[in-house]
């Protein structure tokens, strides 16, 4: 399975690689993420940095939130969770 690994932390691929392991699979850093070699007309970077919302717009810490979606997914048996809608990032 290939995998960008500027887009992962040393633990997120150590956790990765155990369980691609357990499946028999083999973990393989790319030089160039695929995503970006075939998305020819990507939007430009942001040029500001990004800001949090104040609490009176979020309704609720981010921390806060994440422990809810990771006790959420724990039910399941999940250890992992794939956010890829913006909406959700965002939420998050």
């Amino acid at each position: 399975l290939g995998f960008d690994p500027w887009l992962q932390t040393i633990g997120d691929v150590k956790a990765l690689k155990a369980s691609a392991e357990k499946s028999g699979a083999v973990l393989v850093p790319l030089e160039k993420n695929p995503i970006d070699v075939i998305w020819k007309d990507q939007p430009e970077p942001p040029l500001a940095p990004v800001e949090l919302h104040p609490i009176a717009f979020a309704g609720e810490l981010a921390k806060d939130k994440l422990a809810r979606l990771a006790e959420a997914i724990g039910k399941d048996g999940a250890t992992h969770a794939v956010l890829t809608d913006p909406s959700s990032i965002a939420w998050a």
